[in-house]
This record gives structure tokens, sequence and C-alpha cells, in this order.
């Protein structure tokens, strides 16, 4: 009897491993591009640009070093601290419920979501690039605000870490916050 339970349990452990280690394949659309629905978030207090107090440095080099940091960035970024005159309490908290500015690191102990160039700073403006930038903002002086095609990022940036995903026909996906907007993905 034991040896039947043995036998059995090896067996199932075998099975569930080779099951385990087995690759999904990634999800793909009807038309075969690949299939970004989902709910994303991407809240983590890793800023976008690396800043001057972490210049030259790519990664953190200690956990100890990291969460040091996390603490930091958390001390500062919690709005309900009551740090100072009533003004200034209000001022910090209101609208507070709506951001979503995480609470860690990226998990790749990057101190910047840039990582090319290595500096972790965003690259300036071609010189073509700032000619077109020209072109576009006088095409469309007089008419900023006829539809999201005319805005800049602003009035459909998102304050929290999440977007709801979703493709509605080939090479083009919608993302849901405050608003819905239409992306040419031919473009990523």
């Amino acid at each position: 009897m034991m040896r039947a339970f043995v036998t059995l349990f090896l067996c199932i452990y075998v099975l569930s491993i080779t099951a385990a280690s087995q690759t999904r394949p990634i999800p793909r659309t009807a038309d075969g591009q690949p299939d970004l629905q989902g709910i994303w978030s991407f809240a983590t207090i890793t800023p976008l640009e690396r800043p001057p107090e972490l210049a030259g440095k790519e990664f953190f080099a200690t956990d100890k070093e990291a969460a040091d940091y996390e603490a930091d960035v958390r001390k500062r970024n919690n709005m309900d601290r009551r740090d100072g005159p009533a003004e200034q309490d209000v001022g910090r908290a209101y609208n507070d419920f709506w951001y979503d500015r995480g609470t860690k690191i990226a998990k790749t102990k990057r101190t910047s979501l840039i990582i090319d160039p290595r500096d972790g700073k965003i690259p300036p403006l071609t010189p073509a690039a700032r000619e077109r930038q020209v072109e576009r903002l006088a095409a469309n002086r007089g008419y900023e605000f006829d539809g999201p095609e005319n805005r800049g990022p602003w009035p459909n940036a998102a304050s929290s870490g999440h977007r709801q995903v979703r493709q509605c026909c080939p090479r083009h996906i919608t993302t849901t916050f405050k608003s819905c907007r239409l992306l040419d993905t031919s473009r990523f």
C-alpha cells in the first residue's frame, strides 16, 4: 500500500513539474497581433528620469539602499502628514484620493525608468523634431481644444498608475482612464 502511495505521489509530482515548466504561448488577437487587453498597472516610485541625487547610478547596489530610497519617497509623497499649517495640509491632500503613486521601486532596482541613454534622462529633441513641434503648434493655433488630437498629453494623462487596455481593431487599441483615446499602435 505504501509503495503504491509513493508511486502515485511521484507521478503526480513529476506531472506537476512538467506542466509548470511548459511556457505559455503569447496570447494573440484574431489577426495575429499580441493581445494587450487587460488592466495594466504602472504604479511605481521609480522616477521616469534619474534624479540628481542618483546621478551616475544606474541601479541600487543593495536591498537596504533600495529600501531606504523607498521609505524616503513614501515619506515625501505622504499627503496625509500633518507637518504644517492647516492651509498647507488641505493643499497637499486635496484630491489625493485619485493618485496611485506606488510604494515600491521597479523590480530591476533601476534608479530611473529610462534605460537608454544610460544617464537616465530624456534626450533633447533633435532639430527636425523641434521643427515638427513648431509646425504642429502653429497648425493648431486657434483650434487647441477642438478635439483630443489637437491637445497635448496632459488633458489625457493618467494621474493613477492603472489603465484598461482594449484592442478594438487591428493596429489600434483604446486605453481607458478618465477618457477613452484611440492610439495607432503601428507607431510603436
